[in-house]
């Protein structure tokens, strides 16, 4: 688009085209409405009214904090899409096949490799932890 706008052979076809697509907007806007609208007071006096004090709202099956039995993160390594991993590498493409993509195949498989490694030790310390506590 910046381009098209400092290249003084397209500028002026490009402007005219956006004159066109604008105005074609501000008619398709000016156009005759399919639905009839209401003064603010008639809808006003349209307003849906509940009665809550007559409405049966079911309780839940229980109220405060829950907790679970922790899991163990060796247990959810396997799960892991690593696809938006890449991507805030801004590396684009999906995982697996990122690994073998021309131009980013080598740089994912070395990322990849880091993280992974990282995790390793993620669990280690996870699992140490697990068995202070069981002990």
């Amino acid at each position: 688009m910046v381009s098209r706008l400092t290249n003084p052979e397209l500028r002026g076809a490009f402007t005219d085209e956006i004159r066109r697509d604008q105005e074609g907007a501000r008619a398709s806007h000016r156009g005759p409405r399919t639905q009839k609208l209401i003064s603010l007071e008639e809808a006003r006096k349209r307003k849906p009214v509940s009665d809550w004090k007559t409405v049966d709202i079911p309780k839940p099956s229980f109220t405060g904090v829950r907790t679970w039995d922790p899991v163990a993160l060796e247990d959810i390594v396997p799960y892991i899409d690593w696809t938006p991993f890449f991507h805030v590498w801004e590396l684009k493409g999906t995982y697996p096949r990122i690994l073998e993509a021309p131009g980013v195949g080598d740089k994912a498989r070395e990322l990849l490799d880091d993280a992974q490694g990282l995790l390793k030790q993620i669990v280690a310390i996870d699992r140490a932890v697990r068995q202070v506590v069981v002990e």
